[in-house]
C-alpha cells in the first residue's frame, strides 16, 4: 500500500504554496498518496505558472496565516491548526513554516528556511513563546533548502539541508538571449508603492539595455507601453530573464537560480528574513542588496552590459547548482523515516 503524506502550506504569499506543490508532484511520481493543504486559488495560480496539472489530492484549507494578521494577534491566525481536519490517517505530516501542527502531530516534520517567531520582532509574545516551546519540546526535524537556512539552532532540533525542490530534473533554464528584466515585489510586504513609482519612471525613461520588462501584475495598470509585459511567472517567461529586481523571498530566489538571473534585492526594513536572504545572495555571488529600486536598476543595467560580470555570475550560479545536486532530496529523507 502506498504511503500517505500531508503537506501543509503556509498561505503567506505564494512561495510556500509553490514549494508544497512541487514537493507534492515529486512524491506522487514516486508512488506516494499526497494531500496538500492550501487555498485552492493559490494552488491554481501556482499550477498555471509551472505549466503542470496537479496529480496530488487537494484539501482547500486556508490557515489564514499572514504577517499583518500575525502582528494583530488574530485568534484564527495564532491557533490556525484548530481548523484542520484529523491528520491521523497520514503516515507523515510536513508543515511549511507552521510549527503549531506539533500540537496535533508531535511527529510532524517542519519545512522552511526560517521560522516566523525568529525573524519578526513585532509579533505577540504569546505566539513567539508558544512556537518556541513546541519546537523545544518535540524537537522536530526541519527541512531547509539549498544552503539558505537562517534558522537559529535549537537544542536537540535537527536542521536538514535538502536540495531545492524542482519539477525539472535539472536547474538549467538558461538560454543564449537573457535580455529581459523581471520586476516583482511579491504579494506581501509594504514596498509596493515604491515599486509602482519605479515602474512609472521606467515607462518615462526607457528600459535599455533590456528589451523586455516583465512586471508583476498590480504594479502597472496599463501594459500598452512598448516593452512592458505582465509577468506570468511561467517557465517560458523565465527562460529570457537575465536580471530580477525584487523582494528576496526564497520563492523568488529559487526562480532566479532556476533561470540563471542575477538578483537585485530591494525589501522593507525590519524583516530579518529578507535581510538575511539578501546577505546570502551577496555572499554566494548571486546578487546584491539595495536601499531603493532605483539603485537596483542602476546596478542591473551595468550587469546587463558587462559580459565579465555575467561570466562571474554564471560561474557562481553553476557552483550553487553543483552543491545543490549533492544534497539529499526531501523524497530521500521522508522515505528513510
Amino acid at each position: 500500500m502506498a504511503k500517505t503524506i500531508a503537506l501543509i502550506a503556509c498561505p503567506n504569499g505564494l512561495g510556500h504554496v509553490r514549494r508544497m506543490y512541487v514537493l507534492g508532484e515529486q512524491l506522487v511520481r514516486h508512488g506516494w498518496r499526497v494531500t496538500v493543504f492550501a487555498p485552492s486559488e493559490k494552488i491554481l495560480k501556482v499550477g498555471r505558472a509551472l505549466g503542470i496539472r496537479r496529480k496530488f489530492f487537494l484539501n482547500d484549507f486556508d490557515a489564514r496565516f499572514d504577517i499583518p494578521s500575525l502582528r494583530q494577534g488574530l485568534s484564527e491566525t495564532l491557533f490556525w491548526e484548530r481548523r484542520l481536519p484529523s491528520l491521523d490517517q497520514f503516515d507523515i505530516v510536513v508543515s511549511d513554516n507552521l510549527p503549531e501542527v506539533l500540537d496535533l502531530r508531535t511527529d510532524a516534520i517542519l519545512s522552511g528556511n526560517f521560522l516566523w517567531h525568529q525573524v519578526l520582532s513585532d509579533i505577540p509574545n504569546c505566539y513567539r513563546g508558544r512556537a518556541g516551546k513546541l519546537i523545544k519540546e518535540h524537537r522536530p526535524p526541519i527541512l531547509s533548502y539549498g544552503g539558505f537556512s537562517i534558522i537559529d539552532k535549537v537544542a536537540g532540533v535537527q536542521v536538514l539541508d535538502c536540495a531545492i525542490p524542482a519539477i525539472e530534473d535539472d536547474l538549467d533554464l538558461e538560454v543564449n538571449q537573457k535580455n529581459s528584466l523581471l520586476v516583482t515585489c511579491g504579494t506581501t510586504g509594504n514596498i509596493k508603492a515604491q515599486f509602482k513609482e519605479f515602474i512609472l519612471d521606467l515607462v518615462m525613461t526607457g528600459i535599455e539595455p533590456f528589451t523586455k520588462v516583465f512586471v508583476e501584475p498590480g504594479l502597472l495598470a496599463d501594459f500598452n507601453y512598448s516593452g512592458f509585459y505582465a509577468a506570468d511567472f511561467s517557465i517560458k517567461m523565465f527562460s529570457s530573464v537575465g536580471a530580477i529586481i525584487g523582494r528576496p523571498g526564497f520563492g523568488a530566489i529559487t526562480d532566479s537560480i532556476y533561470c540563471g538571473a542575477k538578483f537585485f534585492a530591494v525589501f522593507e526594513e525590519k524583516n530579518l528574513e529578507m535581510k538575511k536572504n539578501a546577505e546570502l545572495l551577496q555572499k554566494k555571488g548571486l546578487g546584491g542588496s539595495y536601499s531603493t529600486a532605483d539603485q537596483a536598476w542602476s546596478e542591473a543595467k551595468k550587469f546587463a552590459m558587462d559580459e565579465h560580470q555575467q561570466g562571474i555570475f554564471s560561474h557562481n550560479r553553476m557552483e550553487i547548482v553543483r552543491l545543490n545536486r549533492k544534497l539529499p532530496t526531501v523524497l530521500e529523507i521522508v522515505e528513510a523515516r
